[in-house]
């Protein structure tokens, strides 16, 4: 997926990483909650107009390519029946809580199936069984 290619039909610019960084530490819960809920229609709606649909995949894909661009990390591997994704920013506790409560939403909205997932300050470790 292009990134130039959608950037005007989404509307989406690019920020520097300290203002991306200020903004995220003054996140309170009710803010995180919403941004979550912008952050997910978001993905959403690139996910429509890129993908031409809307699933638990397309979704995912959408996801990593938004992190890639943004400098995250995503690592996707499956072992034992068990997909992990390790995401991996220089943005702080609030970034991962928002990162943690995101995939919380798309995981459930998309297949109705709950995560477990560990985080720290910098990573974000999501665990699911790989049949989804």
């Amino acid at each position: 997926m292009s990134w130039d290619k959608y950037e005007d039909k989404i509307k989406m610019f690019r920020i520097p990483e300290e203002s991306l960084q200020h903004i995220l530490l003054h996140l309170d819960e009710v803010r995180r909650g919403e941004a979550v809920d912008i952050i997910f229609n978001i993905i959403r709606d690139w996910t429509l107009v890129s993908k031409k649909k809307f699933d638990i995949h397309s979704c995912l894909e959408t996801l990593e390519v938004y992190c890639r661009i943004a400098g995250v990390s995503v690592e996707d591997r499956v072992l034992d029946g068990v997909r992990s994704f390790i995401i991996k920013h220089n943005l702080g506790q609030n970034t991962s809580i928002l990162i943690d409560e995101l995939v919380r939403k798309i995981f459930w909205e998309l297949v109705r199936k709950k995560i477990d997932t560990e985080f720290t300050k910098t990573t974000v470790i999501v665990k699911v069984t790989a049949n989804f």
